[in-house]
């Protein structure tokens, strides 16, 4: 699994380029000298509860039933930013894992030459898990975040998961939502393990 991993290193460590070089303000990190810093600011105090919180998850000494952050939200409520601040954090800097979810492809497990649940065991083999853009399209896509879950829960070394999802407040509540995309026995896991942090707090596109 290891020499995949190495083989595909960019795939499983690389942050999205807009937000390779994201920070939360106020918080350490291990970014080189000279880079552009996009620096995540708290705008409110929703946002400051949000950065601690994702500081504390990622920076508790023991594993417990909290497992999973979604960060939910509409498109350019900066999602992604304040995720990859957060997978730029020391702790994370060296052992982050990210998935594009756009890229849960056929083409891509070909390439790897896995199964999906040996490609799920591969995502968990390592550190914190960061999934940018969950959307379940079609049958790979809902196979690999179904085994994802059901592993997860049945695992009890890994550190964690953060995931962005793209939601408006006008469906309705987040988990109802959920347990409409997913079996019963996914959606039970999914939430027993799951605290959702909705950001509502309008767009930050024009951030730098």
């Amino acid at each position: 699994m290891s020499f995949k991993r190495d083989i595909h290193h960019s795939f499983f460590s690389s942050l999205p380029g807009r937000f390779k070089y994201s920070v939360l303000a106020g918080y350490p990190n291990l970014l080189p000298d000279g880079v552009s810093v996009m620096t995540y600011q708290a705008l409110s105090p929703r946002d400051k509860k949000f950065m601690n919180f994702l500081h504390e998850f990622l920076y508790r000494d023991e594993i417990d039933d909290l497992r999973i952050i979604g960060l939910v939200g509409s498109i350019g409520a900066g999602k992604t930013h304040l995720m990859c601040g957060a997978a730029n954090l020391p702790r994370c800097y060296d052992y982050r894992t990210f998935v594009n979810w756009r890229n849960i492809t056929p083409d891509l497990l070909r390439e790897l030459n896995m199964s999906v649940s040996e490609y799920v065991h591969l995502l968990l083999e390592w550190g914190y898990l960061f999934i940018d853009d969950v959307k379940l399209e079609n049958k790979l896509q809902s196979d690999v975040f179904a085994t994802l879950i059901t592993t997860l829960y049945n695992q009890d070394t890994h550190p964690g998961v953060i995931f962005t999802e793209n939601w408006d407040p006008a469906q309705g509540d987040i988990k109802a939502v959920w347990n409409t995309l997913v079996p019963t026995y996914v959606y039970d896991r999914l939430v027993n393990m799951t605290v959702f942090m909705p950001i509502t707090s309008g767009s930050r596109r024009g951030e730098q």
